[in-house]
């Protein structure tokens, strides 16, 4: 996101326009940049920066954190804006911050880094957030350690509209190319229409309606904000 400040607004729509892209995907990864050898953290005016960009390119723009999850502020200020896509990418995943802390050579940063190692938002917590927080039709994308198709359920059921994974899918092709890869996508697939036979829910909307019960850590942080969620 703190790269949005060093380019004109239509220079970066212009950019979106010349190789006919879907839409432009925007990173707010500040926790990775704050650690990062080479981070970018001049991060002031950034939210006008994208208001701008959002302006520019209705509906073309896709705001992402990276593994450290949104805060229903930072999902209020997205929503205030006019962003209606975003993707939560909350923690439980691959934490960037604990990347950064394996890429540091001085030891003293590596330090700081291996403090917020674990630093974040939960996914299913940002979520929930997310659909709580913006306005119908806010396309949620619920991102960040979803391994099976039950992980994808259960990010469905809480209020997403998609889910993302990556990791995975990449160790599955580490380990035997495409069709590891491709074996691993169909399992998940076969996994979700699993947990919706069982919730009985006949299509995505049906799962986003099933009966929930949030316990544990989820419930904690529910409970933080006065949500009671059932």
């Amino acid at each position: 996101g703190a790269q949005l400040l060093e380019y004109d607004t239509e220079d970066i729509a212009g950019l979106k326009e010349q190789i006919e892209a879907d839409a432009i995907c925007v990173h707010l990864n500040a926790a990775q940049e704050l650690v990062q050898p080479e981070g970018d953290c001049h991060f002031s005016g950034i939210l006008d920066a994208l208001e701008r960009l959002v302006i520019r390119l209705p509906g073309k723009v896709l705001v992402k954190e990276t593994g450290a999850g949104m805060s229903p502020e930072t999902l209020a200020a997205l929503d205030r804006i006019g962003v209606t896509c975003i993707d939560v990418a909350g923690a439980g995943g691959t934490s960037w911050t604990k990347v950064e802390m394996h890429r540091e050579v001085d030891e003293s940063s590596r330090q700081i880094a291996g403090t917020f190692a674990d630093w974040g938002i939960p996914t299913a917590f940002s979520i929930i957030a997310a659909r709580k927080t913006c306005r119908p039709g806010t396309c949620i994308i619920g991102a960040g350690g979803i391994i099976t198709g039950l992980d994808a359920a259960r990010a469905i059921a809480a209020g997403a509209d998609l889910v993302g994974f990556a990791r995975s899918v990449f160790l599955a092709y580490r380990e035997g190319g495409v069709h590891c890869a491709d074996q691993y996508v169909d399992r998940v697939i076969r996994e979700l229409k699993n947990a919706m036979v069982l919730t009985g829910a006949g299509n995505l909307a049906a799962l986003r309606q099933v009966p929930r019960v949030y316990t544990g850590e989820l419930f904690r942080w529910l409970s933080a904000k006065g949500w009671h969620e059932s």
